[in-house]
């Protein structure tokens, strides 16, 4: 019965601690935010143990965790509890092939591990950031959720970014030919009487 109560908001928690790692750093992902939603969580994974006296929920196996469009997968999600009457979130460890993935956000790695007690969030082992084209990558990036900061590094090798300009709407004219076609108008006799 505890283990059945505990699971829906664990798999929230889950959720919800990528986002808000995802969504404090401002470059990549800042719009990822599980908080305003009210859709259900689904979790999927081929197994589930629950260790009572540890308070550590795994899930094992291909394990998938879904709110509205936004995912979470790797080959093991670990939940570590704490507390007696008022349960609280102590860590969540994802490993294996973990993706966090929203419309054209993602953020991939090896490993992915959210402490709350010191409240940030390590994604190591190839980490990268993708907001459409733009890619940030190094060996691991670190979240501060206290201090709003994100420290991405290089490891072996260098942190590597890959940033696009926008692209201006295709309605909207560069400041100088609103100028241009003015005095083209006038020229040609086009202009307002």
């Amino acid at each position: 019965m505890a283990a059945r109560r505990l699971a829906l908001p664990l798999a929230a928690a889950v959720l919800l601690l990528a986002a808000a790692a995802a969504a404090r750093d401002e470059a990549l992902l800042s719009r990822l935010d599980l908080a305003r939603s009210g859709a259900p969580v689904e979790v999927s994974a081929d197994r589930l143990e629950f260790a009572y006296e540890e308070r550590v929920l795994v899930y094992e196996g291909e394990v998938s965790v879904r709110q509205g469009d936004i995912e979470l997968r790797a080959d093991r999600l670990s939940i570590t509890l704490e507390g007696d009457d008022d349960i609280r979130l102590r860590s969540v460890v994802a490993e294996g092939n973990v993706v966090l993935t929203q419309r054209q956000r993602r953020a991939s790695g090896r490993r992915a591990v959210f402490d709350q007690r010191r409240q940030t969030v390590e994604l190591s082992g190839g980490a990268v950031l993708q907001e459409g084209p733009n890619q940030v990558s190094g060996e691991s990036i670190v979240v501060d959720l206290g201090l709003e900061r994100s420290i991405v590094q290089g490891g072996k090798g260098r942190v590597q970014a890959i940033l696009y300009p926008p692209t201006p709407a295709p309605d909207a004219a560069p400041a100088g030919d609103a100028a241009a076609g003015e005095a083209a108008g006038d020229a040609t006799g086009g202009g307002d009487e």
